[in-house]
């Protein structure tokens, strides 16, 4: 049998408020970014929804471990923290998947599938929150610990494992079917695909770890995997949308806004400076450099009248 050893509860304060910091931080450099390029979108939306679920987290975390705190405030912190980690977790995951719907092409099938893979996260979220809140109303034996915490067992481990795994998977193979699908994805957009497939592996160990506490020795140990997952979560979710402008500014480029461009079909996109036309060689025309090139071979009035000649 395995002695698992408690962590104390300042060693709980400083990890859970170092990460979730850190991921508070990079969001309000996402939302930075995105309104000063006036680029806001419902990604940005679940961000700081996901924001705000994490500040209530961290807040309350800070809470249930004051032992100054009474036994009733520090239950009720612990329904806060127990129901805010979920949502952060979730609505991080909404904004990664809202972050690649946003820039898969309307005509793919792909984006009508994304978005059912949206539906399907807000439905699992939905489901988890319900069945927590369920276990741990319908057993209050767990208000009289000397450190209140519910239990949440073997069901629950199982669930937030089941549904972990889907919503990894899923954020695995959407974006390297996006990248197969269209190659004509270049520069920060094609940054962001990879960035979301990569970050999403250590979402996934994370997630793993937390099963893991959750269904062995639950305690301090699992409520910092959790606060963990949910901070690292919140990290990614913002990841790929500030390590773009950081990689271009390191570089000295100059930045560009592929993520305003909007796909109107295979041929034509609309971006910020007009219409561009796509050539089979990958090569674009834009609307200015057709009209000047029209100017410099219109013909002289010389040519159009030739009566004006003699």
């Amino acid at each position: 049998m395995v002695a698992w050893v408690q962590p104390s509860l300042t060693t709980n304060r400083i990890v859970t408020t170092t990460l979730l910091g850190t991921a508070q931080v990079a969001t309000f450099l996402r939302l930075a970014i995105r309104i000063r390029s006036k680029r806001l979108w419902l990604d940005d939306a679940w961000a700081i929804l996901a924001l705000l679920f994490s500040y209530a987290l961290l807040i309350n975390m800070w809470m249930r471990t004051d032992l100054t705190n009474s036994r009733s405030q520090r239950i009720i912190a612990y329904w806060i923290v127990n129901i805010t980690f979920t949502c952060t977790l979730w609505a991080s995951r909404m904004s990664v998947i809202f972050s690649i719907i946003r820039i898969i092409p309307h005509s793919l099938t792909l984006r009508r599938i994304t978005s059912y893979l949206a539906v399907l996260f807000g439905l699992m979220w939905t489901g988890l929150l319900v069945k927590k809140v369920h276990l741990c109303a319908s057993d209050r034996s767990w208000y009289h610990l000397p450190q209140p915490q519910c239990h949440l067992g073997r069901v629950v481990g199982i669930m937030e494992l089941a549904t972990d795994s889907v919503a990894d998977l899923g954020l695995a193979i959407v974006p390297m079917e996006l990248l197969r699908r269209a190659p004509t994805i270049v520069g920060s957009q094609r940054m962001l695909v990879l960035i979301i497939f990569g970050a999403n592996l250590l979402t996934a160990i994370v997630s793993v770890v937390h099963a893991v506490y959750l269904l062995g020795p639950a305690g301090l140990l699992e409520a910092i995997s959790a606060q963990a997952e949910a901070a690292v979560a919140l990290l990614i979710s913002s990841a790929g949308v500030i390590v773009p402008p950081i990689y271009r500014l390191c570089r000295n480029q100059t930045p560009t806004y592929p993520e305003a461009s909007t796909v109107l079909s295979d041929d034509v996109v609309l971006n910020r400076v007009g219409v561009v036309f796509r050539h089979p060689d990958q090569s674009t025309t834009s609307v200015e450099t057709m009209k000047q090139d029209s100017a410099t071979k219109k013909p002289d009035s010389a040519t159009m009248n030739p009566d004006s000649a003699t």
